[in-house]
């Protein structure tokens, strides 16, 4: 049976929180992070579908956002927690507020960044399109979100996530393209039960009009704006780390 690659890290004792990484990266981008969150938490990071150690599932349905979180949860009776919070990333984002809504019995709160798949309108034709477009010999290094793209990273974790995005899988850059449109939460704010804080990186200007709409749409979201652009956790790292250790400890 398949199964999510994760590691853990930190105190079995302190709350349990899962990180999860944007599409065409891995468990690498959260370097600056764990050595001071490891201090507060038991971390426990997660890799999708075709990223990092995680295989390429043998099964197209297992894409699906209802199957990506039953395999998130398997990760979670692996590690033996009845509860944990989520951290996310861009597309981990949008998977982490998919899980709080499908498992808030399991989940205690949810600390999330920049994320347009969380707030797009969702178009299913258009998402089949991108995701026979992504099979092209060379498409994943043309991808406007390729980590060679980023600014403002150290030059060591810069070349760590290119290597980690060049290293994806293009089947499974595809398979998460292809569903992506089921991680949109534009309509199920008021779904949300569990405490569900974004850390908007304001110097991304794309999301900017989502991160007004969350403020609008759902104030019972705590938004907290930071001098970051889309790489939140790593261009804001001690911003960052503050408000999640005050957050979900």
């Amino acid at each position: 049976m398949d199964a999510l690659s994760y590691q853990v890290l930190g105190d079995p004792d302190r709350p349990t929180v899962a990180l999860l990484h944007g599409m065409l990266s891995s468990s690498a981008q959260w370097a600056p992070n764990v050595e001071v969150l490891s201090k507060h938490f038991q971390l426990v990071m997660v890799e999708v579908w075709g990223h990092g150690d995680s295989p390429v599932p043998s099964r197209e349905e297992a894409f699906d956002v209802d199957a990506m979180v039953d395999a998130l949860d398997e990760v979670r009776r692996a590690v033996g927690v009845p509860r944990w919070s989520l951290i996310g990333y861009s597309y981990g984002g949008a998977l982490a507020l998919q899980y709080a809504v499908r498992r808030a019995q399991h989940t205690n709160a949810v600390v999330f960044t920049n994320s347009r798949a969380s707030m797009a309108i969702p178009d299913a034709a258009e998402c089949a399109r991108n995701a026979a477009n992504i099979l092209q010999p060379g498409a994943i290094g043309r991808l406007p979100f390729h980590p060679k793209n980023a600014s403002r990273l150290p030059r060591e974790l810069h070349d760590s996530l290119i290597q980690a995005a060049d290293g994806t899988a293009a089947e499974a850059v595809s398979g998460l393209m292809r569903t992506v449109w089921q991680l949109s939460m534009r309509e199920r704010l008021d779904e949300l039960t569990v405490p569900v804080t974004l850390i908007n990186g304001r110097f991304e200007r794309s999301f900017q009009p989502a991160a007004r709409e969350i403020r609008q749409r759902a104030p019972h979201i705590a938004v907290h704006d930071v001098d970051a652009g889309h790489a939140v956790n790593m261009q804001a790292v001690d911003d960052f780390n503050a408000i999640v250790i005050r957050t979900l400890q």
